[in-house]
């Protein structure tokens, strides 16, 4: 495997690592899409409305760490669900599946010392309510609400142990339609704020309505 990294080199490697993941994501979201699809297609026919939805986004996160700040690339899949149709037809519960694409490196003060360290965010699990407005027959705005569970760890001695927070998270997006079902989405949400560290991404993705 070293062997295989060396011929490849780090541009070579980080593109492969972004293959990978953008792999991994889309089988996720296809075992969730198969899960799902027959309970959400006998509930549409009866309804006859969308209860349910998928999405895929590239998140660029800022994470604050002991007083330095980092910059690593996430990938994130989502899965909502409508389950008050008729009753509150714009409120959803929708749960994140996020994971490291790309680390960032940055100086941090160990005693009198300066060095540097590369910080990772593994992953983070959250699950959140979505309440959603229509500015036009083409905008949607819509908050969320939720609580995220995050872990990061580093390369050095002070970060090599994997550090897991969860907080409240709290986020706000907008969609607009695209053709055949699927909407483009950009959308800011604070994933943890804790004393060990803080993490808020900024996401640009699809999604796709069941």
């Amino acid at each position: 495997m070293f062997m295989f990294i060396g011929f490849c080199g780090p541009q070579r490697w980080q593109a492969y690592k972004l293959f990978n993941s953008m792999i991994t994501l889309i089988c996720i979201l296809m075992l969730g899409l198969t899960l799902s699809s027959p309970v959400i297609a006998a509930d549409n026919d009866a309804e006859g409305q969308e209860e349910a939805y998928i999405g895929a986004d590239v998140g660029f996160v800022t994470l604050d760490v002991q007083g330095a700040t980092y910059n690593p690339v996430i990938a994130r899949a989502r899965l909502g669900v409508n389950l008050f149709t008729n009753i509150m037809p714009k409120i959803s519960l929708e749960s994140h599946l996020g994971f490291n694409v790309t680390d960032d490196t940055n100086a941090i003060r160990v005693g009198a010392q300066q060095i540097d360290a590369t910080l990772t965010l593994n992953y983070f699990l959250g699950l959140y309510g979505r309440a959603s407005m229509d500015l036009s027959d083409t905008i949607t705005a819509y908050g969320l609400v939720g609580f995220t569970t995050a872990q990061i760890s580093g390369d050095t001695e002070v970060l090599a142990r994997g550090d897991t927070e969860s907080s409240l998270s709290l986020g706000v997006g907008g969609l607009i339609q695209l053709p055949f079902g699927f909407d483009g989405f950009i959308e800011v949400t604070q994933l943890v704020s804790d004393n060990n560290f803080d993490a808020m991404a900024i996401g640009l993705g699809i999604m796709h309505k069941l």
